[in-house]
């Protein structure tokens, strides 16, 4: 048998070289796919807005009186009305309409519409109030 001495296969170091971009790429993809705080934080808030309106609209219904909130000017929350009661947002987040301060609920169940929308860094869900239905969507962009 005649032979080089030299047999097929890889060498330790390209074995190393290769873990270790197999460690980087897998590192790099857990980053993206791992869920962000603030997202969760925002869904949280859009969750606790949207029971907010449907309790307001259900109060409209069976109390045949006017319900719904209005937003603080700020931004950093807004108020139950008539009831007066007020909900803050978490530090960075922000709350804001376009159109209307707010939603108003009328006895009848319709509503005066309105698109609202909550923030926090580089995150952003919305709640839409349909105004002849009073229904309540919810969007998520980032």
């Amino acid at each position: 048998m005649s032979g080089t001495g030299k047999q097929a296969g890889f060498s330790l170091l390209e074995m190393l070289v290769v873990l270790a971009i197999v460690s980087v790429a897998s590192m790099a993809a857990a980053q993206l796919f791992a869920p962000r705080p603030e997202a969760a934080m925002v869904r949280a808030a859009r969750d606790t807005l949207a029971a907010d309106l449907r309790r307001q609209r259900l109060a409209a219904l069976s109390t045949g009186r006017m319900h719904g909130i209005t937003l603080y000017e700020e931004g950093n929350g807004y108020r139950l009305l008539p009831q007066g009661s007020g909900i803050r947002l978490p530090e960075a987040m922000r709350l804001s309409s376009q159109g209307n301060p707010g939603v108003m609920f009328n006895p009848d169940g319709s509503s005066s519409g309105g698109h609202l929308r909550l923030r926090v860094g580089g995150v952003a869900l919305s709640l839409t109030v349909e105004p002849l239905l009073g229904r309540i969507t919810q969007a998520e962009r980032s």
